[in-house]
């Protein structure tokens, strides 16, 4: 048993009492980060921050800040049974569904439409040289298995359409960049 999507989890967490809705206005630049940041060090809830300012999207954010949310997004009731959930899925990944409806293709962009800066990316610390997306899932395909990789990397916005992340030479995700680059 999985969640069904991303709402679903938000709505498990909003249920168990552990997402704190903030309608108050939020600025993207560090202040978002320091509600995660207390979060985090405090045991405290996942936020939906519904206000964010200069956007009209609401952002979700620290979803995974305790142990205990990463042991709930697994639907698992402790760790050791999350870490067998997680080894079960990495043993048995289930292929993408391609759909030609549903909450995924509610807003599509192509081409020159494209704008990553309309994204709420938030600024984490004044050390940060710019905008991340700190948890971000990048999918990749093998272009000599055709095999798909998954990873969470963080990922900096440098411009409308351009982001960066940097992979440890270690990764998968350096190994398929590397045979792609070739």
């Amino acid at each position: 048993m999985s969640f069904k999507d991303m709402r679903s989890f938000l709505d498990y967490l909003d249920e168990r009492g552990e997402l704190a809705i903030v309608d108050q206005m939020v600025d993207t630049e560090f202040e978002i980060a320091a509600f995660i940041r207390s979060a985090s060090d405090n045991d405290g809830p996942a936020f939906l921050f519904s206000n964010v300012k200069g956007y009209d999207l609401r952002v979700a954010g620290g979803l995974f800040c305790t142990p205990s949310k990463a042991v709930h997004a697994l639907q698992a009731t402790d760790h050791r049974e999350s870490l067998e959930r997680f080894i079960h899925a990495l043993q048995n990944p289930i292929d993408p569904v391609l759909v030609q409806k549903g909450p995924c293709k509610e807003v599509v962009l192509t081409g020159e439409q494209v704008d990553l800066t309309h994204l709420p990316i938030p600024r984490y610390s004044e050390q940060d040289p710019g905008r991340f997306i700190t948890v971000g899932v990048e999918i990749t395909k093998d272009v000599e298995t055709g095999n798909r990789n998954a990873g969470i990397y963080r990922m900096q916005l440098y411009g409308a359409k351009e982001m960066g992340l940097a992979a440890s030479p270690y990764s998968d995700w350096h190994a398929i960049f590397a045979r792609a680059e070739a």
